[in-house]
C-alpha cells in the first residue's frame, strides 16, 4: 500500500469512527482501498454509498474496478450499466462495458456498446474498425439515412428539401430491397 493511499485510508477511518454516515469518508476509503488493492474493502465502502443514497458516475466506476478485481464480471457490468444510465457521455463505463463483452463473446452487447462508442468518439479509427467488423458479421440488416437541406426565405419562412434512403438486405416478400423518398417542404418558424 503506498504511503498516500494509506493516509487517506486511516484518515476515512477516523472519520467513519466519528460518525459512520460520512459520505465523503466512504468515498475516500473506497478509493483509498482500491488503490491498495482491497477490492473486497472497496466494495462494502462503496455498498455502504449506495445503501445511504450517494449514487453517482464515479461511485459505480469504483464498483466495477472493485467487482472485477474480484472476478466478479456480473457485478462489475451491472455497476457499469448504472453510470452508463447516470451520464451516457462519458466513455470510461462504455468502455468497461465493452471489454466484458468482449470477454464474454457477446457480439449483441459488444455491438450496443460499439455504437455508442462511436457516437462518442466518431473519429476513433479502432472503435470504427471494430463495429464495422461486428456489423459485417450480421446476417439480417437494415441501412437508413435522411438528408435535408432548409433555406430561410426570411426570419419566419423556409422551405426545405430531403432525401431519404432505406436499404433492406432481407426484404420481406414482395418488397424491394432500397426504398428512397424525396420530400420538398415550406415552414414557418413562430
Amino acid at each position: 500500500m503506498s504511503g498516500d493511499a494509506a493516509q487517506a485510508l486511516a484518515r476515512a477511518d477516523a472519520a467513519l469512527a466519528l460518525d459512520a454516515t460520512l459520505a465523503a469518508a466512504h468515498f475516500v476509503a473506497a478509493r483509498a482501498a482500491l488503490a491498495s488493492e482491497d477490492p473486497a474493502r472497496a466494495l462494502r465502502e462503496v455498498e455502504a454509498l449506495l445503501a445511504a443514497h450517494h449514487d453517482g458516475y464515479d461511485v459505480r466506476l469504483m464498483a466495477a474496478r472493485a467487482a472485477l478485481a474480484q472476478s466478479k464480471p456480473d457485478v462489475a457490468r451491472s455497476h457499469l450499466e448504472a453510470a452508463t444510465r447516470i451520464d451516457a457521455d462519458r466513455p470510461e463505463a462504455w468502455m468497461g462495458r465493452l471489454e466484458l463483452a468482449r470477454q464474454a463473446h457477446d457480439d449483441d452487447a459488444r455491438r450496443e456498446v460499439l455504437i455508442h462508442i462511436a457516437g462518442l468518439d466518431e473519429h476513433s479509427r479502432e472503435i470504427s474498425a471494430e463495429l464495422l467488423d461486428n456489423l459485417s458479421q450480421l446476417d439480417d440488416w437494415l441501412l437508413t439515412g435522411q438528408t435535408d437541406l432548409q433555406w430561410h426565405i426570411n426570419t419566419h419562412w423556409y422551405t426545405d428539401t430531403g432525401f431519404g434512403l432505406q436499404y433492406d438486405n432481407v426484404p420481406a416478400e414482395g418488397s424491394k430491397s432500397l426504398d428512397t423518398t424525396y420530400t420538398v417542404g415550406f415552414g414557418y418558424k413562430f
